[in-house]
């Protein structure tokens, strides 16, 4: 009998490993992969305003400030799903929003985010209708070119079980860290211009410690904690000892721990990058706060509408960049 999984929440073990390494509290599991995990980030990210309208070389509408935007129905357009569908998206959002991936969405704090979707089947079998429904799903994740999202399928499968994992990006980010880190990407024969999709596979399939490090780089991480991730997963592959760590939590709506996670040395103290993500976090999660007691419950809009509200520039022209 085939089993396949829609999970929330839930990781397999071995899945805890990049983020505290194998035998780490339970609570620090967040974005993963097979035989990895880590959260944290860095971030610098314009702000942008309302204004006239302009169109850029593709012919999309732009503000003034030549922020990408489209008409607010294009912004996460889950109307256009099938019916039975749409339920699952509009409930796949607000779980994303929830949790780390508001960082990517409506923030440029994460070059991509995960945690929000996974599905898991029996890798001898078939992929399940539900792997093609998750993606369609997440095709409609997108408000400009800047934010699109994917379905990921792990290289690697556990006790026979094949993993698929959502992931949403903020595209100009990628694009950064990519550039940023090429002595990490470009042995991985990737480029900053191909599909996000397309880097993270590539990092996936990596056997070295550069996938750990392109993961913590995507992942937002700064980065002295992706170094110290690395490096300390060398060390125990050569010595066979364990480097002891410590871990900082940024806050999401869900949990305040947990969710937004990275380790650092044991006994670290949180340096000035380290403040200023969480001082930036603070403020995106202060304002989705206010705007989730607005649109979510019983009687309210929604979530589509706690969207197209923070992004809306006050002309019914929709972009990520509104919510900075």
């Amino acid at each position: 009998m085939r089993e396949t999984r829609w999970m929330s929440s839930w990781l397999p073990w071995s899945f805890a490993c990049l983020v505290g390494a194998c035998g780490a509290p339970a609570s620090t599991t967040t974005e993963t992969g097979p035989e990895d995990a880590t959260e944290g980030t860095t971030s610098a990210g314009a702000s942008s305003g309302g204004g006239s309208t302009g169109v850029d070389a593709t012919g999309a509408d732009t503000t003034t400030d030549g922020a990408p935007a489209v008409p607010c129905e294009q912004c996460f357009p889950l109307e256009q799903l099938p019916g039975d569908l749409r339920a699952q998206a509009e409930a796949l959002l607000l779980v994303a929003l929830d949790r780390e991936a508001l960082y990517t969405i409506a923030a440029d704090l994460k070059p991509m985010s995960s945690g929000f979707a996974e599905l898991s089947y029996p890798a001898d079998e078939p992929a399940p209708p539900e792997l093609d429904e998750l993606r369609t799903i997440l095709a409609a994740f997108t408000c400009t070119p800047e934010l699109t999202a994917d379905v990921q399928v792990f290289h690697a499968t556990f006790d026979g079980v094949a993993y698929a994992d959502g992931l949403v990006f903020h595209r100009p980010r990628v694009v950064e860290t990519v550039e940023t880190f090429a002595e990490v990407f470009a042995p991985l024969g990737v480029s900053a211009e191909q599909p996000p999709l397309t880097i993270v596979d590539a990092v996936d399939a990596d056997p070295t410690t550069l996938r750990f490090r392109g993961y913590g780089h995507l992942f937002g991480y700064p980065e002295y904690a992706v170094d110290f991730f690395a490096e300390a997963a060398e060390h125990e592959a050569m010595t066979g000892d364990f480097v002891e760590r410590d871990f900082i939590h940024i806050p999401t709506f869900e949990s305040a721990e947990g969710r937004f996670v990275y380790a650092v040395p044991e006994g670290h103290q949180e340096n000035a990058e380290d403040l200023a993500l969480r001082a930036r976090a603070a403020t995106v999660l202060d304002r989705y706060t206010d705007l989730r007691a607005q649109s979510i419950g019983d009687g309210k809009p929604g979530v589509l509408h706690l969207v197209r509200t923070w992004f809306d520039d006050g002309t019914g022209r929709c972009s990520p960049r509104h919510a900075r």
